[in-house]
């Protein structure tokens, strides 16, 4: 079977260059790569008794099994392979809508526990039900354990902080007080814990402020909303943020919470529709996103764009190494609604030296690479708007992945509704 494979390939490959049966119509040269002359390689060919030359079955060996591989590979391969459907996010003409409403309108008139809450719900909620949500947290965040939080003490010395979000997630999953209700109603109460429970955990494990000290000093925080609160949390729990800064940071939770049918997306999907449980989902969700930040290119950015002292500076950096081009933040595609409102939302923390200095770095970055149709990404919008609003570098993905929480969380849902399995068939070994 191979060698009438060989054979064939051979003939199809030959026929382009004038070989018909066994005639060879050679080109107008009087010598081959392998020193033949015209005689010898035409009488090569026509001689049925002559074997072919090793060199010559080799390379013809090694492109039918890169063809063959590649074939298998296609065939198998689950990219760009559409597993379902979803109304949670959509790609409309004029930008991007979470079940219908734009995120444009979504960072001008609400916050994101409102997005939090329309996408576990299905829309948006009235004044009363989200003053019951907000109660439902804030009695999360009291109600948690202080055991939970010893744990974070325990951690060996040099632990990314990313990584925090991870172990979050299943210490919660040990004191799930109804683990065993996989309903929806009890997938959302989990949620809501969550956001009430999560921001406590990392206001321990990074600043060291236990729970009740926190809820202590929440009515000094009374004004901000939830996204404030984190953010007071991952620049150290000292300053609290500006009215500009509380509102900067709702939109990049908003802009980040939902995303393309990413990895960690996926795995969320795939372990709610494999075990029901929305705890199992955001483990093995959080732990797919962790592995895939182990070179964190939100830091590296953020360190980078906190380097350049001028605009000039930046460019002469790009320029020292333009052949290699960027390596995160810039892709060749529509431009994403999202990416506006984050430079918008930029443009509102310019208050200092060092924040314009950082943002025109950043522009000018922005307009060297769009000379080469590429723009700027979601995730390099959000490392500027970070960086503006002095979240350390090594914490910016810590923030990304508390967004995606609630993401994942209705991704999860929306899979577990559907009831459809996304486990896929596999080949197996066969015997010889």
């Amino acid at each position: 079977m191979a060698d009438c494979l060989l054979v064939r390939y051979a003939a199809n490959s030959f026929e382009e260059r004038g070989v018909a049966g066994n005639e060879f119509q050679p080109r107008s040269v009087t010598a081959n790569p392998r020193g033949r002359n015209r005689e010898e390689w035409s009488q090569a060919v026509k001689d049925p008794v002559q074997k072919p030359s090793p060199w010559l079955v080799a390379g013809l060996q090694k492109l039918v099994g890169d063809l063959q591989k590649a074939a298998a590979a296609d065939q198998y391969s689950l990219s760009g392979r559409v597993c379902g459907s979803t109304s949670l996010l959509s790609f409309p003409a004029d930008g991007v809508s979470y079940l219908g409403c734009t995120v444009e309108s979504l960072v001008q008139f609400q916050r994101f526990e409102d997005v939090a809450w329309l996408l576990l719900h299905g829309q948006l909620p009235c004044a009363e039900q989200m003053s019951d949500w907000e109660s439902q947290v804030s009695e999360s965040a009291v109600a948690l354990n202080e055991s939970i939080g010893e744990t974070f003490s325990l951690l060996p010395v040099g632990v990314r902080p990313v990584e925090l979000l991870q172990l979050s997630m299943s210490l919660l999953s040990f004191f799930d007080p109804a683990p065993n209700d996989a309903c929806v109603e009890s997938s959302v109460a989990r949620v809501c814990r969550i956001l009430g429970q999560l921001p406590e955990l990392l206001n321990y494990a990074i600043n060291g402020v236990r729970s009740k000290d926190s809820a202590a000093a929440s009515t000094e925080l009374a004004e901000l909303s939830w996204s404030g609160r984190l953010l007071r949390i991952l620049r150290g729990g000292t300053d609290v943020p500006t009215l500009e800064e509380d509102a900067a940071m709702n939109t990049l939770m908003i802009c980040q919470c939902l995303t393309e049918m990413r990895p960690a997306c996926f795995s969320a999907r795939a372990t709610a529709a494999a075990t029901r449980s929305l705890m199992a989902a955001l483990q093995s969700a959080t732990s797919v996103f962790v592995g895939q930040t182990i070179n964190d290119p939100w830091q590296w950015t953020s360190e980078l764009l906190r380097s350049f002292l001028t605009p000039d500076q930046a460019e002469s950096w790009y320029r020292s190494r333009e052949s290699q081009g960027m390596p995160f933040g810039f892709a060749a595609h529509v431009p994403d609604a999202r990416v506006r409102l984050l430079r918008e939302s930029a443009g509102t923390l310019l208050g200092s030296v060092d924040r314009i200095r950082i943002a025109a770095a950043a522009v000018r970055l922005e307009k060297i690479l769009a000379t080469g149709n590429q723009l700027p990404t979601l995730d390099w919008a959000s490392v500027r708007l970070m960086t503006l609003l002095d979240i350390p570098a090594d914490r910016q993905a810590l923030a990304i992945g508390v967004a995606r929480v609630v993401g994942w969380s209705a991704q999860a849902i929306e899979q577990q509704k559907s009831g459809i399995s996304l486990l896929p068939a596999l080949r197996y070994g066969q015997e010889e």
